[in-house]
């Protein structure tokens, strides 16, 4: 759950993460909170340790073929999302209709991101689930005319699919209704296999079409108010 939420403004935040004894379900809570601010909750979840199931999650339904024929990833980073290049995981959107969105997109290393010692592959990929939910944010331009922040989820689930065998293939299905404000998703990543590598469960994310001043907001992006879609089926 985000609560607060983190605002970044004059570059890094102090951070205090903390872990407390299993619950009696089994898990363990985890929670954020800034070094300035230790009585205030940013962020919030309940963890479950134990071996990467090797196992599939139930596939999403699918639908008929809905070829993407609207802007480019690339033109899509430049405009409409607000993520630098370390998180732009995204290499193509292959098909959006009102119930779901497919694409491609690749694994991130730690090393990427922060100098480490070793080269031991994430447990779970920030940048790449973050790519999976930037696919909502597309969906909700695209059908919307509006753009996607998180409120939550309900799981995120790692399998033994590897995501750093790409091309990985990812589907997001849209479970409630194209009109509502409050979207809630299904979201999967396959390896080059066919092996799932992430699950992420009923993600809620809120959009507006106030946030699409937040569209091309990073360094190397261009924003723009409107781009005209011209959409094939």
């Amino acid at each position: 759950r985000m609560l607060k939420g983190l605002t970044l403004q004059d570059g890094p935040l102090d951070l205090i993460l903390t872990l407390d004894p299993p619950n009696p379900d089994g898990t363990q809570t985890a929670a954020i909170k800034t070094k300035d601010d230790p009585k205030r909750t940013r962020y919030k979840a309940n963890i479950v340790f134990g071996d990467i199931p090797k196992g599939r999650a139930v596939p999403g339904p699918r639908t008929a073929a809905a070829r993407w024929g609207g802007p480019d990833v690339a033109t899509m980073y430049r405009k409409w999302l607000s993520h630098g290049p370390r998180f732009q995981t995204l290499t193509a959107i292959t098909e959006l209709s009102p119930g779901h969105v497919h694409g491609l997109a690749r694994g991130t290393r730690p090393d990427q991101f922060v100098p480490v010692g070793d080269q031991r592959p994430w447990d779970f990929d920030p940048g790449l689930i973050d790519g999976l939910l930037q696919m909502v944010w597309i969906w909700s331009r695209a059908i919307q005319n509006a753009s996607t922040l998180p409120l939550g989820i309900t799981a995120v689930r790692r399998f033994a699919g590897d995501p750093l065998a790409g091309p990985l293939k990812a589907e997001a299905y849209i479970t409630s209704p194209m009109e509502n404000s409050e979207i809630v998703t299904q979201l999967y990543v396959y390896d080059a296999t066919g092996a799932l590598c992430y699950q992420l469960e009923a993600f809620r994310g809120q959009s507006s079409g106030a946030l699409n001043r937040l569209g091309g907001g990073w360094q190397g992006g261009a924003p723009e108010q409107e781009i005209e879609l011209e959409t094939a089926t």
